[in-house]
């Protein structure tokens, strides 16, 4: 299904159209919640919300993934201390704004252009974050 098909099908309220923006993001999202300092239990739950509030409101004319990211960085998660995997913790220990753009770039695999229209930031700054992101994490 194309991205303008599934954008009207949504817009309609299709129910197949919500599964497949469900089976097409949930790795991206889940991975996003996984990388606040919270259980698994608690990013499971913390996705399931975020595609129950997002799917209940219509998507705008923009793309599909500039609404799920901008939405997702809005999202209000609860976060608790539990403990994580190495890679993961540091992940977790990066300020906000460069663990955000780590994630879109690096792990949901958003291009550069996109992340600085998410981020409402130039593509420059998106950069720039990028590689301060990428030195600390691997630090």
């Amino acid at each position: 299904m194309t991205e303008e098909l599934l954008r009207e099908s949504l817009r309609r309220g299709a129910p197949l159209a919500r599964e497949e923006f469900v089976r097409l993001h949930q790795d991206a999202v889940y991975t996003w919640f996984r990388s606040l300092p919270m259980g698994e239990e608690a990013a499971t739950q913390a996705a399931i919300s975020f595609f129950q509030r997002l799917l209940s409101t219509r998507p705008p004319q923009q793309a599909l993934s500039l609404w799920l990211y901008r939405s997702l960085l809005r999202f209000p998660a609860q976060v608790d201390a539990g403990g994580a995997a190495n890679a993961l913790d540091r992940l977790r220990r990066l300020r906000p704004e460069l663990r955000t753009v780590l994630f879109l770039r690096d792990i949901a695999q958003v291009d550069g252009p996109i992340t600085a229209q998410i981020l409402e930031i130039s593509e420059t700054t998106v950069r720039s974050r990028l590689q301060r992101a990428r030195d600390e994490w691997t630090a």
